[in-house]
């Protein structure tokens, strides 16, 4: 299948005392250690990606040097064969490769909704009248439309959030990089916003989730999982949550499904180990039963 970002041999090191990077990873750039230590992975197009790690293990790191908000120390990251130290691309690559963070207030800029979805293609230079259908398509995506002369501030969280992934879908990207989207969510929150990313999934928009829900991960077509920098463990939500010790000892948990499905099994019942969402195991049960 085509590959819609190539990452070779990555090494990236915040230089020390850097202003506005992470306590962890302004810990790393002290000691001498590197934020991204040789990653090498190949994300296709069409695929839902989720990464997980621990507090500074390296995932937003990676996140930002795909979407060239952080230039690699060496190795190389292709976005749609741009590389991204290409100064040339960067609008291309930010145009293929959109982003939507852990915070949606540092990402709107405007006082009514529209106008913040509006940002981002009036920067790419997009005649006035194909913005306005962008916008409107945009905002009906995540079910906002019907907030669009509405000031960003007086919106919830979640509302916010959709706002803000409205934003990078306006760019008509071809991937999205959510990094920790819900982090900052309530429950019903974190459900809407992985409702809205299933859906663009949906549409043929490649995902690449950063996240520390295990629950979100599970989610995923493929699951990587960072520690120290470097790249774990790599596979299906089946291949990845059976190795639970493994996944002890980086603490991090497990989903849910996969902690009850381990201790069911320990009391003699016979539970798939593939099973890693709760919809599943509750089917399963009730069918055993």
């Amino acid at each position: 299948m085509e590959k819609i970002i190539r990452i070779e041999n990555l090494i990236f090191r915040y230089s020390a005392g850097g202003e506005g990077q992470p306590a962890a990873d302004a810990a790393a750039a002290d000691s001498g250690i590197n934020a991204i230590d040789g990653v090498s992975i190949d994300i296709e197009k069409g695929s839902f990606t989720a990464v997980i790690g621990r507090n500074g293990s390296g995932k937003s790191t990676l996140a930002k040097n795909i979407n060239a908000l952080l230039l690699p120390s060496s190795g190389v990251v292709y976005v749609k064969d741009y590389d991204t130290r290409d100064e040339e691309h960067l609008w291309d690559i930010r145009q293929t490769a959109g982003m939507v963070f852990q915070n949606p207030d540092n990402q709107i800029v405007s006082s009514i909704v529209e106008d913040d979805v509006a940002f981002g293609p009036e920067n790419l230079g997009i005649e006035p009248e194909m913005i306005r259908e962008r916008v409107e398509e945009s905002l009906k995506a995540v079910n906002m439309g019907e907030y669009k002369k509405k000031a960003p501030h007086l919106l919830s969280g979640g509302q916010k959030q959709r706002i803000a992934i409205a934003g990078a879908v306006a760019m008509k990207p071809e991937c999205i990089i959510f990094d920790e989207p819900t982090a900052m969510l309530d429950p019903k929150g974190r459900i809407e916003v992985m409702e809205i990313i299933h859906q663009l999934h949906s549409e043929g928009i490649t995902v690449l989730l950063i996240t520390h829900f295990m629950e979100e991960a599970a989610e995923a077509e493929r699951v990587i999982i960072m520690d120290e920098g470097k790249i774990k463990l790599d596979g299906t939500p089946a291949q990845v949550f059976v190795r639970r010790d493994e996944l002890k000892k980086m603490s991090l948990d497990v989903p849910f499904a996969v902690e009850l499905a381990h201790r069911l099994r320990a009391r003699g019942i016979d539970i798939p180990e593939d099973i890693v969402e709760r919809k599943d195991l509750v089917e399963y049960i009730c069918r055993y039963r």
